[in-house]
């Protein structure tokens, strides 16, 4: 009995042996092509805690992304419409470099320069504000208010007193951008009265250049010979009440009185200087015959040609005009022609005519103030140095170099600054003041009426028109 219980324990052993390695191997195989997936069982009220997952490998780190690039900053688009380039061509290059220079020191704006003809401007601009597209800013003269009166005009009054410099500009400059004591435009510069003469023809007859009216009368009439005539008036439209105002002034009055604090105005055409000026200025045509025949339909225009074909001894212009004398002149008659200041008292004003800028948008007012203020007056010197012929901006460096540069049209200009007076604010666009003053000027140069009924009209209708305005 006992063989047979030996032999059926060799045998399971050899069964339990041929088990364990077929257990051994498939678990090998398992551990190579692991373990068949199997659904995971539905979660039960109460799961017990399942062990910690083991840790995923870490991934290898991704390249830092390269840096957005700085987003560009908005430009602020700012049109100029300006008739400033047209003096001459060396003044319109100045201003496109210029610009293009600003352009790129300043990455926040854009000045987009666009130059129009000052016979054009004004109702350029008019067209383009009432139909809801105007430029930024905008040369005008300093007299026209009617942008202001009509809501179009920005107040820039804070923009203005902003600027660093504002104490060393003059009230010849500042006054005329102001109403009702606020300012709605910038200073540009200011442009003269300056009269040229034929100094050959006063040396023939010994003669020197009238500083007074009664000298005017005396030189005149000496010269007036034939065809060729001592002086010359206007009567025209386009230039009479700037020509005419010059003889207001020396008389010791001006056109109207206006209050910057309130806005009102008031008419001097009553008072008896202003007949005196009307009298003294239809006399040199009519009584002293020292003009053409056809002086009462001149214009401003007509001034400078006579006196460049060699019919006038005189011409009496604004300084925008002296580049026109020169270039229309002949050649050999060019180092003939002396400069003097209009014959005045030293105790007596002389009109100047001042520039400013008006802006029309809100949103682009704040900097291009800044432009302004930077071109005519931080960097007005070399803009007067382009242009000169008697207009100055009128920052003391620029009048300094003025007086010191020996041009004698300049050194008039200068002489004339501590005297000069600017036309006080127009406040109607199509300048109907002056239309009212040139009408009647035209009537009494004709014999039509007398000076005395002259002024008389244009105080009536000048009155009544501040009056429709709200303005008297």
């Amino acid at each position: 009995m006992v063989p047979k219980k030996r032999a059926i324990s060799q045998t399971q052993t050899i069964l339990i042996a041929a088990v364990i390695v077929i257990v051994v191997v498939a678990a090998v195989y398992m551990t190579m092509t692991g373990p068949t997936p199997k659904p995971s069982p539905s979660p039960s009220p109460s799961p017990s805690p399942s062990p910690s997952p083991s840790p995923s490998p870490s991934p290898s780190p991704s390249p830092s992304p390269s840096p957005s690039p700085s987003p560009t900053p908005t430009r602020k688009k700012i049109v100029w419409l300006t008739a400033f380039g047209t003096s001459s061509q060396a003044a319109e290059d100045y201003i496109r470099n210029y610009v293009e220079k600003y352009n790129e020191e300043h990455p926040n704006v854009e000045i987009v320069y666009e130059q129009s003809s000052w016979s054009k401007i004004g109702d350029i601009l008019f067209t383009r504000v009432k139909g809801g597209n105007p430029p930024d800013m905008a040369c005008v003269g300093s007299a026209d208010m009617s942008y202001v009166l009509s809501g179009d005009a920005v107040n820039v009054d804070e923009y203005v007193k902003a600027y660093p410099r504002l104490n060393e500009l003059p009230d010849l400059v500042l006054k005329p951008q102001q109403w009702k004591g606020e300012y709605y435009a910038t200073p540009t510069k200011a442009s003269g009265p300056i009269v040229a003469y034929r100094k050959s023809w006063l040396v023939e007859k010994g003669l020197e250049p009238p500083t007074t009216w009664d000298e005017l009368v005396t030189v005149t009439k000496a010269l007036t010979e034939g065809d060729r005539y001592g002086w010359t008036v206007t009567g025209a439209r386009e230039d009479t009440g700037e020509i005419f105002i010059n003889y207001v002034l020396t008389a010791g009055t001006i056109y109207w009185e206006y209050d910057a604090s309130t806005g009102k105005y008031k008419s001097n055409f009553d008072s008896p200087d202003m007949v005196r000026a009307l009298q003294f200025y239809v006399d040199l045509y009519r009584k002293y015959e020292v003009c053409p025949p056809d002086a009462n339909v001149f214009s401003g225009e007509d001034i400078v040609t006579r006196f460049a074909a060699g019919q006038t001894a005189f011409a009496f212009v604004m300084a925008w005009d002296v580049g026109t004398i020169l270039e229309v002149a002949p050649p050999e008659m060019r180092e003939d022609i002396g400069w003097m200041r209009f014959p005045m008292n030293e105790s007596e004003a002389i009109f100047h005519y001042t520039h400013g800028h008006m802006f029309f948008n809100p949103e682009t007012a704040e900097e291009a103030v800044k432009f302004q203020f930077k071109f005519w007056c931080d960097d007005g010197l070399e803009f007067t140095k382009v242009t000169a012929g008697g207009q100055l901006t009128v920052m003391p460096s620029t009048i300094e170099w003025g007086r010191a540069s020996g041009d004698p049209i300049l050194t008039i200009f200068v002489e004339q600054l501590p005297r000069a007076r600017a036309m006080e604010p127009i406040p109607s666009r199509d300048y109907i003041e002056l239309d009212i003053i040139e009408k009647y000027v035209m009537e009494a140069l004709n014999g039509e009426i007398t000076p005395e009924e002259a002024c008389a009209k244009i105080h009536e209708e000048i009155t009544a028109r501040f009056e429709e305005l709200g303005l008297a």
